[in-house]
């Protein structure tokens, strides 16, 4: 009965000996001559067979018939055009052969009796004709590994491949590289049309990497090709249309739930099923934050600024009677590393980020009330993790006169906007003043609904207060 190292077996003379066509300082060359008008060939002492040059081998010819009995592997360079009647015949302990892509036809009694063949990898992409018949094979009664190049599976199946041999036949394998491939569905098993899927490699330390980005067609499907990553996590983005959430395979939107996926092969049918976003139409409130990233090479002066972190993932999940969290809305960091969520209901909140690979350190929670402003929520992403930095979190500069009003970004590098959580007209005359109260800015913005956008480019590093509508707002400048 056959091994089943005997597939190593075959790997190991294949890397070492017959991918090369040379012979390493280990592997000696015992015997070698000519089988063909072009062809030579060579029997190391690793018991591996090798045939090259060009043209057809000598029909009915086996010059190495002397080794016959310790031939474990057989390599058929590419030039070589046929395999001649009765070529390795009664090789009784032969387990692999490769067959190079020139080669066309198998011969008469080629491969008789070799009863301990185990794998073919086969080259060519238009099936060799197998001119000798069940002849070609006779004698091998187990199944046998066909590897074969890829896409071409079809073509060897309906090949006499499929019906030559003794026993139970062939197990044809394609030789493509590493893919995945899925479909992005709803809960109702409709098919999305429009979005993308993103891979992540799982490694060490942390974060996960984004090694490919690859579109949802009209058909709801994707496809990774060339994949490099030995373990990965697969992300679905609808577009906003869509109405849904970021969901991993797994059906899950946490990285931390997503089922990982190992590498191997062409991993078909690892499908998506996405989760609903909820709608958050209906309420007064809204709720602020930054994002900011470290850099582990920033010098030690420099080690207490964080960059801002673009294109975040934050979700903020509600909690449920049963104590447990729902997501019911995300969004992305904006290029200043601000979020927000408008039209938020009462309840209690959970904000979380989602960075594959990195763990949030104690998510933010906030109680929300109607009308409330829920802003200086604060996260900072390290290679380490994600680290809350929020300080007090509640309604903003309530002692300032501001409940119904929130600007962002602040601090700013420039552009500010100040929105009306009571989605009311906003505009008029607007002061800014330094901190000694002098006024260094002023202009007049017609009334706008319900926010309006404020250029302080010009002013100098600092903090200030911004007046409009007699309210005012602390406000730092960078």
């Amino acid at each position: 009965m056959k091994q089943r190292n005997r597939l190593f077996a075959m790997t190991f003379c294949l890397c070492t000996v017959a991918f090369s066509g040379k012979t390493t300082a280990q592997v000696t060359t015992i015997d070698s001559g000519m089988c063909g008008a072009n062809l030579t060939w060579w029997f190391t002492s690793d018991n591996t067979l090798t045939v090259s040059g060009s043209g057809d081998m000598k029909s009915g010819s086996s010059p190495w018939v002397s080794h016959r009995d310790s031939i474990v592997a057989i390599v058929i360079d590419s030039g070589v055009t046929t395999i001649g009647n009765s070529a390795f015949s009664y090789c009784r302990n032969l387990i692999s052969v490769r067959i190079g892509s020139s080669v066309t036809s198998l011969g008469n009694n080629a491969f008789t009796a070799c009863d301990n063949l185990d794998t073919i990898i086969c080259k060519a992409i238009i099936p060799p004709v197998i001119s000798g018949g069940l002849s070609t094979f006779c004698g091998i009664f187990s199944t046998i590994n066909v590897i074969i190049p890829c896409g071409t599976l079809n073509a060897y199946q309906t090949s006499f491949w499929n019906d030559c041999w003794s026993g139970t036949g062939a197990n044809f394998i394609e030789d493509c590289p590493p893919s995945i491939s899925g479909k992005i569905m709803r809960q109702d098993s409709t098919l999305l049309s429009s979005g993308s899927v993103e891979l992540y490699q799982i490694q060490s330390p942390s974060p996960y990497p984004l090694i490919d980005v690859v579109p949802i067609d009209s058909n709801g499907n994707y496809l990774f090709t060339n994949v490099s990553a030995d373990s990965c996590i697969i992300r679905a983005v609808p577009d906003s249309s869509e109405n849904a959430l970021p969901t991993y395979y797994g059906n899950t939107d946490l990285w931390n739930l997503a089922s990982p996926v190992v590498v191997g092969g062409s991993l078909q049918n690892m499908d998506i099923e996405i989760i609903p976003q909820s709608s958050l139409s209906n309420g007064s409130s809204f709720i602020s934050g930054y994002v900011g990233q470290k850099d582990g090479q920033k010098s030690l002066s420099q080690k207490s600024v964080s960059d801002p972190a673009e294109d975040v993932c934050v979700y903020l999940q509600k909690e449920s009677l049963a104590s447990t969290w729902t997501t019911i809305d995300y969004t992305l960091t904006n290029a200043e590393g601000y979020f927000e969520f408008r039209n938020v209901s009462a309840g209690r909140y959970r904000v979380i980020l989602d960075v594959p690979g990195l763990e949030t350190d104690n998510p933010q929670i906030v109680e929300v009330g109607d009308g409330d402003t829920i802003q200086n929520i604060e996260y900072e992403i390290t290679e380490g993790g994600i680290t809350n930095k929020s300080g007090d979190v509640g309604i903003s500069n309530y002692e300032l006169g501001m409940m119904n009003y929130v600007v962002y970004p602040n601090p700013t590098t420039g552009k500010l906007t100040v929105f009306s959580s009571q989605l009311s007209e906003i505009g008029g005359e607007v002061e800014i003043y330094d901190v000694v109260g002098q006024v260094v800015f002023t202009t007049t913005v017609s009334p706008q609904f319900p926010e309006m956008i404020i250029d302080i480019s010009g002013l100098s590093a600092g903090l200030y207060f911004l007046k409009v509508d007699g309210k005012v707002l602390k406000v730092v400048k960078e």
